[in-house]
């Protein structure tokens, strides 16, 4: 703490092999009330080799002090979710608690709207939705939505074994053979909420009854958490639009790049195929002359064939010789993305 502290920017570069012992000791700080208060240490890369160890203020949205959401002691006129919730058999939460479930749901239900959210309920889904055969176990879900974003907020109940107090029936059946049982099933009074949805954890993502804890302490938290996870995923998108206008930008650089490219090189490609296709020309009519002269020494047929041949590789020589058309650059055709391909830095146009 005393390096952190004196260090330029509260900040250390470490090697990377030591990182697993500044995180012991950034726990072990913490623990022990080292860190000052709205302070945290991080940990995070610096290079391939380093790592940086930070001390710096908690983000904001750890500071910020929430309004506390109440309870209902009754519901009087219930919501539409939390009336479905109640008549709905797939309803995981039974016995005495699930009343209060209830009133929390209410709670969690009439704050989201009045925040904008849209919530609404999702009924006897598979609790593993890997496994949503008939009678797989299944539950009811609150999805709470913001914008484009949607989180599903879902009950959990333990079950307790608590030993069985036989009835007088039981006993009397004990003597004609017939066993009861040691323990019976009973729901657990404490509860749990679980909260799914992409976006990453700010808080949790489940809270919990304890002895010393009940969750009507944690129903702010649990949509600042819905909130928290929103702002994020808005983040995320906004800074993948970034990405993608920078990529197109870059690619529309780089295309603009490799088409100035593909048209020098079939220029040059073209010129040197001209001067190939001269040089062949002449090379062609040097030898029609040459078949003209030996023609001239044959008599008839002979003599015949020999200049219709030597006409014929003139004919080919005026075809081939750039010099009996129009001497110009070449028309550049417009290029495919396989033209283009070997001029590119960028290959994101070419799904690579």
């Amino acid at each position: 703490m005393l390096a952190l502290d004196a260090a330029d920017g509260h900040r250390l570069v470490v090697p990377r092999s030591e990182e697993a012992s500044y995180r012991r000791l950034a726990s072990l700080a913490k623990g022990r009330g080292l860190i000052p208060d709205g302070m945290q240490i991080t940990i995070a890369w610096a290079s391939r080799d380093q790592s940086s160890v930070t001390l710096e203020p908690l983000p904001e949205w750890q500071t910020r002090i929430l309004a506390p959401i109440p309870a209902p002691g009754h519901l009087h006129n219930p919501s539409d979710v939390t009336a479905a919730l109640s008549e709905s058999d797939s309803f995981q939460v039974t016995g005495g608690p699930r009343e209060r479930a209830l009133r929390l749901a209410e709670a969690l239900i009439v704050a989201a709207r009045d925040h904008a959210m849209s919530v609404r309920t999702v009924l006897n889904q598979p609790l593993n939705p890997s496994y949503s055969y008939r009678d797989a176990p299944r539950r009811d879900e609150i999805e709470f939505a913001i914008e484009r974003d949607s989180f599903r907020l879902s009950f959990t109940q333990q079950t307790l074994k608590e030993p069985h107090e036989p009835t007088q029936r039981e006993i009397a059946r004990v003597q004609r053979g017939f066993l009861f049982p040691d323990y019976d099933s009973v729901p657990a009074q404490q509860l749990g909420l679980v909260l799914g949805g992409e976006g990453g954890t700010f808080w949790a993502s489940s809270w919990h009854d304890t002895d010393e804890h009940a969750l009507e302490e944690d129903l702010a938290q649990i949509l600042e958490e819905i909130r928290l996870r929103h702002e994020r995923r808005v983040e995320l998108r906004k800074a993948e639009r970034e990405r993608e206008i920078a990529r197109r930008q870059q690619e529309d650089k780089d295309r603009t790049a490799a088409e100035a490219e593909y048209r020098k090189r079939f220029i040059a490609d073209a010129m040197k195929d001209q001067a190939k296709n001269w040089e062949e020309a002449g090379r062609l009519r040097r030898y029609a002359a040459a078949i003209r002269g030996l023609a001239a020494a044959r008599a008839d047929q002979q003599r015949d064939d020999a200049l219709e041949w030597a006409g014929q590789v003139e004919a080919e020589a005026s075809r081939i010789d750039p010099l009996s058309h129009a001497a110009k650059p070449p028309e550049v055709p417009d290029p495919s993305y396989g033209d283009l391909s070997p001029f590119m830095r960028s290959r994101s146009s070419f799904g690579r």
